[in-house]
């Protein structure tokens, strides 16, 4: 298994130290300029990345089954591209319109309307994964609208 420093330096020997910041560590938002400007710097980097994740993803799921956890969410905004939906039981795509989705990463990540077309450009088109879901839950406001559905989701998946 591969640990992060080797994934680090698998990614640092792709693009050259160019993407580290002062520290020595990777500059996301630096790496982010050259691979979301080349879909071949982006296969690239995701031939790199994902199959460790992958196998870092399957390993915790493995464990918390055997702890006899009911249900494992696993967050991946490239759950189709990469694979991983193969080791899920069911997919469930939260959706929330344009606006909501741009004002949440501009409060979270700094993003402007170009930044999160770039980044949803280089992922599935949004109705092509709502389509291979299961589940569709609607998040338009916050947090606490979507906590009743999400309830109600995992009682029905779960028992």
């Amino acid at each position: 298994m591969l640990t992060r420093e080797d994934i680090r330096d698998a990614i640092v020997a792709a693009f050259g130290e160019s993407i580290l910041g002062e520290e020595g560590q990777i500059d996301r938002k630096v790496l982010g300029g050259i691979v979301f400007a080349s879909a071949d710097a982006m296969a690239q980097l995701n031939a790199i990345v994902h199959p460790p994740m992958g196998e870092e993803i399957a390993r915790q799921v493995a464990v918390l089954r055997q702890q006899g956890v009911p249900a494992v969410v696993v967050d991946a905004a490239v759950l189709f591209e990469s694979g991983w939906d193969s080791q899920c039981d069911a997919v469930v795509f939260v959706d929330a319109p344009e606006d909501v989705r741009l004002a949440r990463v501009a409060a979270s990540r700094g993003w402007d309307v170009a930044e999160l077309h770039c980044r949803e450009n280089a992922q599935f088109p949004l109705d092509k994964k709502r389509r291979l879901c299961d589940h569709v839950l609607v998040n338009h406001a916050n947090d606490s609208c979507l906590s009743n559905p999400v309830q109600q989701l995992l009682s029905r998946l779960t028992h």
